[in-house]
């Protein structure tokens, strides 16, 4: 496979992740495991749509997330 095809998927997941992320102002804001490390619902639904993306091009490869447990 040709990193060309990869980085065309990672530009597509980019891009759809800006759009959700445009979608959404800063919300509800939740405090993960540290203070100053917080979560939006828009960083929720926008690794999502990553990984939603990359599964559609990649539907064997695993993927390790920041905000994983809330997606």
């Amino acid at each position: 496979m040709e990193q060309s095809e990869f980085l065309q998927t990672a530009i597509k997941a980019a891009k759809a992740a800006g759009e959700v992320l445009k979608k959404h102002n800063l919300g509800e804001v939740k405090e993960k495991r540290h203070a100053g490390d917080l979560l939006t619902q828009a960083d929720i639904d926008s690794s999502s749509i990553i990984i939603k993306t990359i599964k559609q091009d990649f539907p064997h490869h695993n993927i390790i997330s920041e905000e994983e447990p809330y997606t």
